[in-house]
């Protein structure tokens, strides 16, 4: 099975597509990086080449009809491979499902490792292709849950473990490498610090691959000083941290005014939208520290009920013009939720955050 995948900005050693095959007997899967599409047929073949050489024939590709895949479909015949092609139907993803979702999966995957590493934006466009090998690599020597009696893809198809498995380290982490010359000055540093992207393939087990975040260079060695931590942290990196939920409420005696200035509204209940799990509301809070960094909010928990005392309105709290008493605001990160008032059920548009 295989298919095709993209991104927006190219990788430091200009990638821009991600190419996977993927068997369908042992769901061992392979990545191929490419700068554009007309390289796909190449390296489809060299692929198929190297299996034969192995003693393992390919004999069906499934894939859809794109021009790229049609070329592999010439190269095949022009080398005398007899693979068969069956291709998939427009907008039917189903028809080559497997390939899909290990798509979807390694995409997690990387977005997993770019985050644990806490690699700021530039540098997560720049590592998505190493970061790609590696989540393939490591799918392949995970068990799944129906892989249990089987075993991992990689023993599955080789009839062998991983024996890299034991020096696998994680993706992003730091070291020093060797990069002294035999004859140099004493004061000089004989020894670079690098990122981690992955093992070498074609090399013995404890050779890795590191990249030179000055020169954008990947560095393949084994002469290596570990320094026990990611890029992020090395480098002082602060991820920013996601928006606090806060529930602004009137004074305590609003009920009391309401009732005052209107009578009827004690005789007619309205229905109001219960909160979908119980908060525990905060003590009031001055406010000269309502919204300073230094206040008390900063401290609070998510999904803390929080008491605007009198008279701060909050119309000015939250920009809306002009004042709207007995309001109830609530934000969250996912975006402004309804707002309930007094009588009805309105809801605010984002940008009256």
């Amino acid at each position: 099975m295989l298919d095709i995948s993209s991104v927006k900005h190219k990788s430091y050693g200009g990638s821009k597509f991600w190419g996977l095959i993927v068997d369908d007997c042992t769901d061992k899967a392979w990545t191929v990086l490419l700068k554009k599409k007309s390289e796909l047929p190449r390296k489809v073949v060299n692929l198929i080449k190297n299996l034969k050489a192995l003693g393992m024939t390919v004999k069906y590709i499934r894939c859809d009809n794109a021009g790229e895949n049609e070329s592999i479909e010439k190269l095949c015949e022009q080398e005398g491979l007899n693979v068969t092609f069956e291709y998939t139907p427009r907008d039917s993803p189903q028809y080559n499902g497997r390939v899909e979702r290990k798509f979807a999966t390694l995409w997690g995957m990387v977005r997993s490792m770019l985050n644990a590493a806490k690699l700021d934006q530039n540098t997560r466009r720049g590592v998505w292709a190493e970061s790609a090998k590696v989540a393939t690599e490591l799918e392949n020597a995970l068990v799944r849950r129906r892989k249990v009696d089987k075993g991992p893809s990689f023993n599955q198809f080789h009839q062998e473990e991983w024996k890299g498995i034991p020096h696998l380290h994680q993706f992003g982490e730091m070291a020093v490498i060797k990069t002294g010359e035999s004859i140099q000055s004493k004061l000089k540093d004989k020894g670079t610090t690098m990122m981690y992207v992955g093992r070498a393939m074609n090399h013995a087990k404890d050779v890795h691959r590191f990249l030179n975040p000055r020169t954008r260079k990947v560095t393949v060695t084994r002469d290596v000083s570990w320094l026990n931590q990611v890029y992020g942290d090395w480098k002082g990196l602060k991820l920013a941290k996601p928006p606090e939920i806060a529930i602004m409420l009137p004074p305590e005696n609003a009920d009391e005014e309401a009732d005052e200035t209107n009578p009827t509204t004690a005789e007619t209940p309205t229905e109001t939208a219960p909160p979908s799990t119980p908060i525990q509301a905060a003590p009031a809070t001055p406010r000269n520290e309502m919204f300073s960094p230094a206040g008390s909010y900063a401290s609070l928990p998510l999904g803390t009920l929080v008491q605007i005392p009198p008279p701060f309105p909050i119309s000015v709290a939250l920009g809306l013009g002009p004042e709207q008493p007995k309001q109830f605001q609530m934000i969250n990160q996912e975006g402004m939720r309804p707002a309930l008032t007094m009588n009805q059920m309105v809801k605010l548009p984002r940008w009256q955050c």
